[in-house]
């Protein structure tokens, strides 16, 4: 228990600090636990196989195109809001791209833009040139 008590030595930068830190981590890594007897690092040796890597492409989930179907009061639903379309496309799937701005998106029918709509706060985004 002494070992785990605060370091009171002295250092003299923060890399000096983060030296006694890794020391201390390493050796504890390579001890036997109390709780199970064995040691941390073939643990975690053991776990990692488990482990698939992040994906840092997280830009492709927010801006990627999502497909919806428009419903039959001609609106479609996207982040938990609805932003209509014209209803020339009720029950037609349309594709939804975010634009890179974050703060609209496009909504397109077999590749053509029908409707663009700033991204708002609103439940219910009705645009009044969006009726029969």
């Amino acid at each position: 228990m002494g070992r785990l008590k605060p370091y009171d030595g002295e250092f003299g930068t923060v890399n000096d600090l983060n030296d006694i830190v890794n020391r201390l981590a390493k050796r504890l890594n390579h001890e036997k636990s109390q709780s199970n007897n064995r040691k941390p690092a073939e643990l975690w040796a053991k776990e990692k196989e488990h482990f698939r890597p992040l994906n840092y492409d997280l830009t492709r989930y927010f801006d990627s195109v999502q497909t919806r179907k428009v419903s039959k009061d001609s609106m479609i639903r996207f982040q938990n809001h609805q932003y209509s379309v014209s209803p020339n496309y009720i029950e037609k799937e349309v594709e939804i791209k975010p634009a890179a701005d974050g703060k609209s998106i496009r909504i397109f029918y077999q590749g053509s833009e029908i409707k663009k709509h700033d991204l708002t706060n609103k439940q219910f985004n009705y645009d009044p040139r969006d009726k029969f």
